[in-house]
């Protein structure tokens, strides 16, 4: 709420300030779409917000994490298309020892019977951005999207109006100044 009355002086302590709500808002995305993980019992569920974490822009450290609790939580479902997929990303991020074993075991283990147990809403190859209200997937040129007037989050058009659930703050589709 500190940067809604932040005053400036030059145009990139702007562009320094408005990168810093864009990391907030993927980090504070990617951590409700954890904390619902945990919380939710259906496998097919758990294993779509696994998946839609790792499409938070966030550093690579912080993306290994997420990359990894995708990778363990599809593989256990019997995922197994998705699971190693998630292990060639970990891969190419050069996870520490441990981590590079675990993902090329994964890997070798999913890559002999490549096949799903079930359906996920989840396509890694078709570009999305996630709906921050009802945390699914709206792929590019579906529908219209929304975003919030202050972080910028995305939502989808019945929440246009709606207060954004990601800050607590802005209005999705409203308009702001700068």
């Amino acid at each position: 709420a500190a940067i809604l009355v932040t005053t400036v002086d030059q145009r990139s302590q702007m562009n320094d300030l408005k990168g810093l709500v864009t990391v907030c808002k993927e980090y504070v995305t990617g951590l409700r779409l954890e904390l619902l993980r945990r919380n939710t019992t259906d496998a097919t569920r758990a294993a779509e917000l696994a998946a839609y974490t790792t499409h938070c822009n966030m550093q690579p450290a912080h993306l290994l994490l997420f990359l990894k609790q995708a990778m363990t939580v599809a593989y256990k479902a019997n995922l197994k298309i998705i699971a190693s997929s998630f292990a060639r990303r970990m891969l190419e991020l050069n996870p520490k020892p441990g981590w590079s074993t675990q993902a090329r075991k994964v890997m070798q283990l999913c890559d002999q019977s490549p096949t799903n147990a079930f359906e996920v809403n989840y396509d890694e190859r078709n570009p999305f951005v996630l709906c921050n209200a009802d945390f699914v997937p709206i792929y590019k040129g579906s529908v219209v999207l929304y975003w919030c007037t202050v972080c910028r989050a995305p939502y989808g058009p019945k929440y246009k109006g709606s207060k954004c659930q990601n800050c607590g703050i802005g209005e999705i589709g409203g308009s702001a100044a700068g």
